[in-house]
Order: C-alpha cells, then sequence, then structure tokens
C-alpha cells in the first residue's frame, strides 16, 4: 500500500501535475518532514513561495522538523551532498543524473523530465479547491493540500459513500455506463427522484470520485 506523505523520502519520484500551487506546498512540507533526520536540498528552477513554509509549520509541529537543515539552491548543480537525506527539485527541465537515493522532481506534465528505470512517477490533479488525485502505481489517493492540512482526504459518508459503491458495482456487472445508466440506477436503487440522482452524480463528479469521458463514466 503506497503510504502518503512517508514513502516519499524514499526512493526517486518524479510528480508531475499542472497545478503550481500544490506542488510548491508539498515541496515545502516534505521538506519540512525530512529536516528532522538530515539536510533537504531544495532546487528551484522556477519561483517557488519560501515563505509559504511559516504557514506549515503548525502542520508539522507535533512531527517536528529543523528548518536550518534546509538548504535552497537556484539553478546550479549541487557540488556536495554530504549527510544529506532528500534532495528536492522544482521544475527542473530536465531528469537530472545524479547518484543519490532519495530525490523528488516536481515537474509539469510535457517538460523534459523523463523516468528512468528506478524512479517512480506519479501524477498530482486537482479535481475540487483543496482536493487532489495522486495517480500512483498502486492506483488512486484523494488527497486534501492546503495551508492548514496536507494528507489523505476524509472518506465519502453515507449516500454519497452508497452512490459511489452502487455505481462502481453497477460497472462490474453491467460494464460500460452512460449518464442515463448511472441516473437511473441511483434513482431506483436509491429510491430517489431522476433529478435528485443526477445532483447527486452531479457532485460526485465535481469532486472528482467520477470522471465521465465519451459520455461514459470512470469511478476511481
Amino acid at each position: 500500500m503506497f503510504n502518503f506523505p512517508w514513502s516519499l523520502l524514499q526512493g526517486k519520484w518524479v510528480i508531475s501535475g499542472h497545478d503550481s500551487w500544490s506542488k510548491q506546498l508539498l515541496a515545502l512540507y516534505l521538506s519540512l518532514l525530512a529536516s528532522r533526520e538530515g539536510i533537504v536540498y531544495l532546487v528551484t528552477y522556477q519561483p517557488i513561495r519560501i515563505e509559504l513554509i511559516d504557514e506549515l509549520k503548525d502542520v508539522v509541529e507535533k512531527i517536528g522538523y529543523n528548518e536550518d537543515n534546509i538548504i535552497v539552491v537556484h539553478r546550479r548543480r549541487l557540488e556536495k551532498i554530504d549527510n544529506a537525506r532528500l534532495i528536492i527539485f522544482y521544475e527542473i527541465p530536465y531528469t537530472p543524473k545524479i547518484d543519490f537515493s532519495n530525490i523528488i522532481i516536481f515537474t509539469t506534465p510535457g517538460s523534459g523530465v523523463r523516468k528512468y528505470r528506478d524512479w517512480t512517477r506519479i501524477t498530482l490533479k486537482k479535481v475540487d479547491e483543496k482536493e487532489y488525485l495522486l495517480k500512483t502505481p498502486e492506483g488512486y489517493l484523494r488527497l486534501t493540500i492546503s495551508t492548514k492540512y496536507i494528507g489523505l482526504s476524509k472518506p465519502l459518508t453515507g449516500i454519497y459513500l452508497e452512490a459511489l459503491n452502487l455505481l462502481r458495482k453497477s460497472i462490474v456487472e453491467y460494464g460500460s455506463l452512460t449518464i442515463r445508466d448511472a441516473i437511473e440506477i441511483l434513482a431506483y436503487n436509491l429510491g430517489l427522484k431522476k433529478h435528485k440522482a443526477r445532483e447527486l452524480l452531479g457532485y460526485l463528479v465535481k469532486k472528482g470520485y467520477v470522471k465521465i469521458e465519451n459520455k461514459e463514466l470512470i469511478v476511481y
């Protein structure tokens, strides 16, 4: 099971996404986490709001951090990485060839960064104001990323969870579903009027639990 965010401090990762705000917060947050155990190099190739680190301190206060261990390096190669715990490259335009075990690259889809054999690529997609989907080799994780909280989002409950599970079960049983199919299934099984079932489906789409592609439903 992929364990966010601790396993991001182990290994070599490429995190790609279009939302710069979430990437900046995540880069600074992980810098704070790793700073407890050693030096963190934050190598920036695009501007990053370092001052946001002050707003994130409350998030990691109980875990602990050592801000003095975070070294910001602007657009240059690292000559010496002795005693480093983690290296983070922010918006670097290429995959760095560096002999180091714990590296995270934050980049934008379509950049010149390529995944080498021993690297893992994951994607970060915004689905709501503070909600993101992290696509990993093990599947999707739903994250909340803000200056107040970074971590796994609260799961669905009540009728929303019931509706999502119903759609998942229906896709397994019947195959692909259209929007009309989904509305009818929700209305019939949950005892809803069709306009209420449509609103329920719309909520799941807005929150990123369901995606409509070529008029068919994809459920995460």
